[in-house]
């Protein structure tokens, strides 16, 4: 594993504890894209389409604040091609699932669902209903060399199945850059790409696929977490751990130390969290995403 890689999903550790046939590496950027795109198949075939996953840019061009209207330019993952202007119908999504969508950069984004014309008419906005929604991390630009696909695990190996394609890639660990990961949040992360039905844009050495960025599978809501009361000793204080899920764990009591005055800033699009912690009952932080509904 590369140096700069702070997290490695591999279940030999984690994931072949719990839980080749392509080969292939995605397309180079050299390379020539298909002259028939799913999205050109998706509209030349109305009524008769297979769900699709694509990219979301804003339509502020046409409509702002692009909520009002509900307007979006979406292009296939996986796919170069220029992003075409479409109507989103989100009422099969959860009211939260859409309060988390709320506010997304181009390209973090990446919704799953059918796309038609209404009554067959090409004069008219075709209409993107959107099925399942994921998010990727604030401030993260993944690769132009980055391959979009969900890790599954067959058989006790692991595999990078790659979005709207047969193909998929035997890989042996996920890496997650300290660029991709917020602070104090690499567990988290990695548990949604193993067990939350996670999206990762990402490119390959060779077993490693190296993550570019991570897409939450929406809602993302902590817990369910017990409900626990600890009581410590006067002059003692409670000490928490925090588990993949957000939830605080009790550690036991200590005596309050001397603690460093220190406190990281998040960047932009993340909020702070924080808990006393071992040794001394200092705090621990994290900065977790904005967008995930902590309470």
């Amino acid at each position: 594993m590369k140096a700069k890689a702070c997290w490695a999903i591999a279940c030999a550790a984690t994931v072949a504890a719990c839980a080749g046939q392509d080969g292939r590496d995605p397309p180079s950027e050299s390379e020539p894209t298909s002259t028939t795109s799913a999205l050109d198949e998706a509209l030349a075939k109305p009524g008769k389409v297979q769900p699709i996953y694509v990219l979301v840019n804003s339509a502020e061009d046409v409509c702002t604040p692009t909520a009002a209207c509900g307007l979006a330019r979406i292009r296939p993952v996986n796919e170069r091609r220029r992003p075409e202007l479409v109507r989103l119908d989100e009422s099969g999504l959860s009211r939260q699932a859409i309060e988390q969508m709320a506010g997304a950069q181009d390209g973090t984004l990446v919704l799953r669902g059918v796309l038609a014309r209404d009554d067959g008419e090409r004069a008219r906005l075709p209409t993107f209903t959107v099925l399942e929604a994921w998010r990727g991390m604030p401030g993260v630009e993944p690769s132009r060399q980055s391959a979009y696909v969900r890790v599954e695990m067959s058989a006790g190996h692991l595999f990078a199945q790659f979005l709207d394609e047969e193909r998929r890639q035997p890989i042996r660990e996920v890496s997650l850059a300290s660029g991709v990961a917020p602070v104090g949040n690499g567990d988290w992360l990695a548990s949604r790409v193993l067990g939350h039905y996670g999206l990762v844009a990402g490119t390959f050495d060779r077993e490693t696929l190296e993550a570019t960025q991570v897409f939450v599978h929406l809602p993302d809501v902590p817990g369910p977490c017990p409900m626990l009361i600890v009581r410590c000793e006067e002059g003692t204080v409670a000490t928490y751990e925090r588990d993949a899920n957000h939830c605080l764990e009790p550690t036991g009591c200590v005596s309050r130390g001397i603690c460093p005055m220190y406190i990281p800033a998040c960047a932009s699009g993340y909020t702070l969290a924080s808990w006393a912690s071992k040794p001394g009952g200092c705090a621990a932080f994290a900065c977790d995403p904005a967008f995930v509904d902590m309470h």
